[in-house]
């Protein structure tokens, strides 16, 4: 925005922008804000158009032009660039680095269907896996990686489990993008549909290829790790189908934003502040105030629910 304005950080704005970790510690205060308001989405939160004029999000949907799909993975622009080339370059020399076999670097297991834990359980049958994160941390004295070394402990792998705490169509962390950067090959699991349009197939591994299988996907693993030429053969595999598509994408994401700051403030208003939406937005305003305001009512309230809940069980 500074490229084509002359930006302000106000306590009283124009145009609010809400990130999806403000839910998790003061959930629905934008309501006190009745200007423009821009939803900052990289989870599983969906956008309430009711509620918000615009909204960039992890997910794949249509709404005119008050939606923009970037996914969380495409955040760091520095980062992404660096793997947008038609060649890697990567010599044989890389496997005297790679001293361990393959990482599992997570603080919880998946959403639906414990794909990470299979995988886990499945490949360490074969090799031992460095489960260096939170979640069934194996390193010495259960240090945990950190977001400085991360990069560091990847690199010594020659595989990496990049797996999805869901799969959305649209949906792509930092998690597969992390793994190329280090130079391991991803062993990647979420929405196919999504990857399959942004990734070249040549470059990493694709769980759903394999039937979620993960005995069969385990074999092209083990193929590729007693195979040297192949497994440089496959490092060697630019990331992108299209080379450039990283750059379209920003590109999209500042011609999303100039559109709607190119606008008048009230002109850039979409919500409709008709009875049903704005009886909605007055509800939640009201929770809002009630659970930050009210906070020992509110707890009181939530710990009664829980007593219940265990008298019933």
């Amino acid at each position: 925005l500074k490229k084509h304005y002359d930006v302000e950080i106000s306590s009283n704005p124009d145009f609010l922008f809400v990130t999806y970790m403000h839910f998790v510690d003061r959930p629905y205060e934008y309501t006190e804000y009745d200007c423009v308001r821009i939803l900052v989405s990289w989870d599983a939160l969906y956008p309430d158009f009711n509620t918000f004029d615009y909204a960039i999000t992890n997910f794949k949907m249509e709404c005119g032009d008050r939606h923009l799909w970037y996914p969380y993975g495409f955040v760091d622009a520095k980062k992404i660039r660096k793997l947008e080339s038609d060649k890697r370059n990567i010599s044989d020399d890389i496997l005297a680095e790679k001293v361990n076999f393959c990482d599992f670097i997570y603080s919880h297991s998946d959403m639906f269907g414990a794909w990470r834990d299979k995988a886990y359980d499945a490949f360490s049958e074969y090799r031992p896996v460095l489960s260096a994160g939170s979640y069934r941390n194996n390193m010495p004295k259960s240090e945990k990686v950190t977001m400085t070394n991360k990069l560091f402990i990847q690199k010594t792998c020659k595989f990496s489990i990049a797996f999805e705490g869901f799969s959305e169509r649209g949906y792509i962390s930092e998690k597969i993008f992390d793994a190329y950067r280090a130079n391991t090959i991803p062993i990647y699991y979420g929405n196919s549909e999504t990857v399959k349009d942004i990734l070249n197939p040549k470059s990493y591994i694709n769980v759903s290829d394999y039937g979620n299988d993960m005995k069969k996907v385990l074999d092209r693993v083990k193929y590729l790790d007693s195979n040297d030429d192949r497994y440089i053969s496959m490092l060697n595999e630019p990331v992108f189908i299209n080379h450039n598509y990283f750059d379209e994408m920003y590109s999209k994401l500042e011609k999303f934003l100039v559109h709607i700051f190119d606008q008048d403030s009230e002109k850039a208003v979409r919500r409709i502040k008709g009875i049903t939406p704005r009886t909605q937005e007055i509800l939640l305003n009201n929770y809002y105030k009630f659970r930050t305001q009210y906070k020992p009512v509110y707890w009181s309230f939530k710990v009664i629910e829980k007593i219940k809940s265990f008298l019933k069980k």
